[in-house]
C-alpha cells in the first residue's frame, strides 16, 4: 500500500490525508492521485466508452481537486467527491460533444494516434525542461502564483495576502495557469497524464 510522509511519520488516515491535501501538500496530493485515479479512470471509461475522453475528464477533476482542495471537508470521504465531480464533468463534456462533429473527429483521430504510441515515458529532466519554457508563456503574475502554490504549498489565502489580490482572483490565477500549461504541455510532447499530474504537482 502506498503512503505519504509528513513530519518523518508515515499516515494512512483519510482525515490526516484530507487535512494535509487542504494545507497544501503535494504528498497527499499524489497519494490521493495514487489511491483513487485507477478505480476513477474505470468508471469514466464505462460511462465515457472513450479513453481520450475519460483522461480528459479525469485531468479536469484532479486539477480542479488541487485548485478547490480548501473548500474539501475532511470529516466527509473524499471518494463519493471526486466521484460526484467526475460524474458532472462527463455528463457535460458527452452533452457539449454530442453536437460538435469536428470533436467526434478529433477522439478518434487522438484514439488512433495513442494505440501507436509505445513508449510515452518523458526523463524527468526533459519533463522539467518543457515545464519552464510553459511557464515563459504565462503572464508574470499567473507564474508567480502558480509557483507559490506549487513550489512553496502556499494556501489560497496566504497568496492572495502576500499580492494584495482577493482569493477568488488568486483562485482564477491559478486554475488559468494550470489549464494552460497543461495545454501547452500536452501540444509539444506526447506525455501521458501520470506523467503530466507529476509535472504539474510533483
Amino acid at each position: 500500500m502506498s503512503m505519504w510522509v509528513a513530519d518523518g511519520k508515515d499516515h494512512q488516515d483519510e482525515k490526516q490525508l484530507i487535512k494535509a491535501l487542504r494545507a497544501g501538500n503535494r504528498l497527499a496530493f499524489r497519494e490521493h492521485y495514487m489511491r483513487h485515479h485507477p478505480r476513477l479512470t474505470y468508471y469514466a471509461l464505462k460511462l465515457a466508452k472513450s479513453a481520450y475522453v475519460a483522461e480528459e475528464i479525469i485531468q479536469e477533476v484532479f486539477v480542479k481537486l488541487w485548485v478547490h482542495r480548501e473548500s474539501i471537508d475532511p470529516q466527509r470521504p473524499l471518494e463519493p467527491y471526486i466521484y460526484r465531480m467526475t460524474r458532472n464533468h462527463l455528463f457535460n463534456y458527452l452533452k457539449k460533444a454530442a453536437h460538435q462533429k469536428e470533436l467526434k473527429a478529433a477522439l478518434s483521430s487522438h484514439m488512433q494516434l495513442a494505440r501507436n504510441h509505445t513508449d510515452e515515458a518523458i526523463r524527468d529532466s526533459e519533463l522539467n525542461k518543457l515545464l519552464e519554457q510553459a511557464l515563459q508563456k504565462l503572464t508574470a503574475k499567473k507564474r508567480a502564483i502558480y509557483e507559490m502554490s506549487r513550489n512553496e504549498g502556499k494556501s489560497l489565502d496566504e497568496i492572495a495576502e502576500q499580492m494584495n489580490l482577493s482569493k477568488k482572483t488568486v483562485k482564477n490565477h491559478l486554475w488559468e495557469a494550470l489549464v494552460l500549461i497543461k495545454k501547452e504541455l500536452q501540444l509539444t510532447t506526447d506525455i501521458a497524464f501520470p506523467a503530466l499530474i507529476l509535472v504539474l504537482f510533483g
